[in-house]
């Protein structure tokens, strides 16, 4: 079966109560992201000392429809401006002078050091956007450069921890070498779009192998088994890459099934690549991608946000690095935020024992009881549901909400 539909409203269990929402965001009260969100914020506030309500924020804003007159009704004191675009009658260098903090977005950069939101595939895309921010990342290694990366991957953290909230993660994590005809590379599209299906959003290190086939089978997640089928179909087509040194740089199995489904827009599927990787591209299933220049940082954000639990498929020195790093954040957990760890290929994660040496580690641990070593897709499917029902994890059960949310530009 599909698994489909889980839970009830977001947020809002059954009998009333609250789902239990183990992520907790930064998107503060006075956290804006758009103009509309300000004009919201503000009604029956008083404009002229808007401080004494908090810290504002203002990530990304475009307030360019602020008149002369209706610009001049606010006291900016104390207020931060990231990377806003302002009204042209006025200037950085006024609302410094009302005591605001303005932090403005370089010109000369190809990337915007403050940002609101997630990028997605066709900004990523869109004049070679992605290479040339990859070729900055190679070529610039001064102070200045830094820190705006910095800046950069903290923007990335914050907008994909508001997407986060009061939705379950489940990350998919493995390697690149997976290859596109494969009936491994198969059944992870069929487990993402089982579990997207139930009401997770599958998140995903955004590069090829089993992290393109899982964001694939949550960008699908609305389709129907023959189509499923009718896209792997298309992605197995190993014509062209003859070409190619490694078969995942072929574009043309990916674009083949952009091509019949439509790019990606509203779906629970999210990519967490890196320009650390830069040379191996990211794919192009997800809805958002939240791109760093931080390999690290952007490890430990995907794991930290996945509370729904983590997938793992065979993977090199990476993915070992990443179970590595979950199992301490488990083992040292309360038994409410134990997420479930779960190894896919038993072939694979026994030679050498690793699921063994883990389980060994967990025992008198709260987190023995949610690793899994299986190759069963409903057994698997079955232990994060369990999960998400003991500890009444926020499921998705409306996609088209996911379309309504202020986090979309």
């Amino acid at each position: 079966g599909a698994g489909a539909g889980a839970g009830a409203g977001a947020g809002v269990a059954p009998d009333g109560e609250e789902y239990k929402c183990r992520f907790r965001g930064a998107n503060e009260e006075l956290e804006i992201e758009d103009y509309h969100e300000f004009l919201l914020k503000i009604r029956d506030k008083e404009l002229s000392d808007l401080a004494q309500y908090g810290n504002w924020v203002f990530q990304e804003v475009d307030f360019s429809p602020e008149t002369v007159d209706s610009w001049s009704r606010y006291n900016f004191d104390r207020c931060w401006f990231w990377g806003c675009t302002l009204p042209p009658h006025t200037s950085a260098e006024e609302l410094r002078s009302q005591g605001a903090r303005v932090n403005e977005n370089p010109i000369d950069l190809p990337y915007k050091p403050f940002r609101a939101f997630m990028y997605t595939t066709q900004e990523l895309q869109a004049g070679d956007t992605d290479a040339l921010i990859y070729r900055h990342y190679l070529n610039e290694k001064d102070i200045r450069s830094q820190m705006y990366q910095a800046a950069h991957d903290y923007s990335m953290s914050d907008a994909l921890q508001d997407y986060c909230e009061h939705k379950a993660l489940i990350a998919f994590m493995g390697g690149h070498a997976m290859e596109r005809h494969s009936d491994e590379y198969a059944k992870v599209v069929w487990l993402a779009w089982r579990l997207a299906r139930a009401g997770y959003v599958v998140a995903t290190g955004g590069g090829p192998g089993a992290m393109q086939a899982a964001n694939l089978g949550a960008y699908l997640c609305e389709k129907a088994e023959a189509e499923v089928e009718e896209a792997l179909v298309l992605i197995s087509d190993q014509t062209g890459n003859e070409n190619y040194d490694k078969n995942y740089l072929n574009p043309a199995p990916e674009q083949a099934v952009l091509d019949r489904f439509g790019m990606p827009s509203h779906m629970p599927s999210i990519a967490v690549p890196t320009w650390r990787y830069g040379h191996e591209p990211s794919n192009r299933f997800a809805s958002y991608y939240a791109k760093y220049f931080s390999n690290a940082q952007r490890e430990d954000i995907l794991i930290h946000v996945a509370g729904g639990g983590i997938l793992y498929f065979p993977g090199s020195a990476g993915t070992r690095q990443e179970i590595f790093q979950a199992a301490c954040y488990n083992h040292y957990a309360e038994s409410e935020d134990v997420v479930p760890m779960v190894f896919f290929d038993t072939e694979f994660w026994s030679h050498p024992p690793l699921y063994e040496l883990f389980y060994e580690l967990a025992n008198g641990r709260p987190f023995q009881e949610w690793l899994l070593l299986s190759d069963d897709i409903d057994e698997i499917c079955d232990h994060f549901c369990r999960h998400a029902t003991e500890q009444r994890l926020p499921l998705v059960q409306n996609f088209t909400k996911l379309m309504e949310a202020h986090w979309r530009k």
